[in-house]
């Protein structure tokens, strides 16, 4: 099979990804782009997928293609195309099936993947989600008519959002938190005890202060939350929220530095020749203190993608 041949390679079909391409076509209108997607789905305003939960929006209402600052289509969009290695000397990708392509320049924006628990038993039980992608919210949206209530673990702000889009699918749920108070890293306590009353009110239960030890599963699935205290918390879905690792695993850091994922430059170039990277898989810089930072927000993924493309 001979090897595709393009002259933009880029890893990743999220926000920095696809802010790329616009930045790049702004340059360059004719050399060839190829975006390579380990998803099925194509690009999709990742913040809205609690609301495929809820019911509020459709696939088909979070597509990013030709909506506001993405009008660009003037590209090859490769789906199921998971990246397996790259060899940054040889210019070359090769993808799962054995399929390689060969590039001029590359940008990583492969985004991050849910960081697993290993102290947490039974992850791997059906009823179990990490909801990061429009497939997860697919399938926890198909468990809901079997559902009663859910636990979620972890207080991140995805985990809220994907309880809220629960409640209103009139499931209960429990959040569990190992902190003592939901969102204790981004606020004061005294904020985060507002917070709390205010999630109280609007039907959430919080249990904090303790962790989960292992999800309990019978035929079926999930059955229960057995927490370190001895607590069992009965449900039907567990939906984890315990923070995310950028999804570098096929980058080897002895020919392109990582440090909590890949490390670039202000200009988001990495230390390989010709290789860039932008979005949740990007170390770049606090401007304010110049503190190595992944800032995993959404509109900063698009404005390091939008320099990558420049670049």
């Amino acid at each position: 099979m001979a090897a595709l041949e393009v002259k933009y390679a880029i890893i990743g079909a999220g926000a920095a990804g696809m802010a790329a391409v616009q930045a790049i076509r702004e340059q360059d209108p004719a050399g060839t782009i190829a975006v390579f997607s380990a998803e099925s789905d194509p690009p999709y305003f990742r913040p809205l997928i609690p609301f495929l939960i809820s019911g509020k929006k459709d696939a088909a209402g979070m597509a990013l293609l030709g909506v506001g600052p993405y009008p660009v289509r003037d590209f090859d969009l490769r789906l199921n195309s998971r990246v397996e290695s790259l060899d940054p000397a040889g210019k070359t990708l090769t993808l799962a099936g054995g399929a390689v392509a060969r590039y001029e320049k590359l940008l990583l924006a492969v985004g991050s993947r849910p960081f697993i628990p290993p102290d947490i038993k039974g992850l791997d039980a059906h009823g179990v989600f990490a909801v990061r992608t429009l497939a997860d919210a697919r399938a926890a949206a198909a468990l809901v008519p079997e559902t009663e209530r859910a636990v979620m673990l972890g207080g991140g702000l995805l985990n809220l959002k994907v309880a809220f889009a629960l409640l209103e699918r009139k499931v209960k749920v429990t959040l569990v938190v190992r902190s003592p108070e939901v969102l204790s890293q981004l606020m004061e306590p005294e904020d985060a005890d507002l917070i709390r009353q205010a999630l109280n009110r609007a039907g959430l239960e919080i249990v904090t202060g303790v962790s989960a030890v292992e999800v309990v599963a019978d035929g079926p699935g999930v059955r229960a939350v057995l927490l370190e205290d001895g607590r069992e918390l009965s449900c039907r879905m567990v939906c984890l929220g315990k923070g995310v690792v950028p999804g570098v695993d096929f980058v080897d850091p002895d020919q392109i530095p990582l440090e909590r994922g890949v490390v670039v430059d202000r200009h988001t170039r990495t230390g390989a020749a010709d290789v860039f990277a932008a979005g949740d898989a990007a170390v770049s810089f606090d401007p304010v203190s110049g503190d190595r930072v992944v800032t995993g927000l959404w509109t900063n993924a698009v404005e390091m993608g939008r320099c990558a493309g420049k670049n």
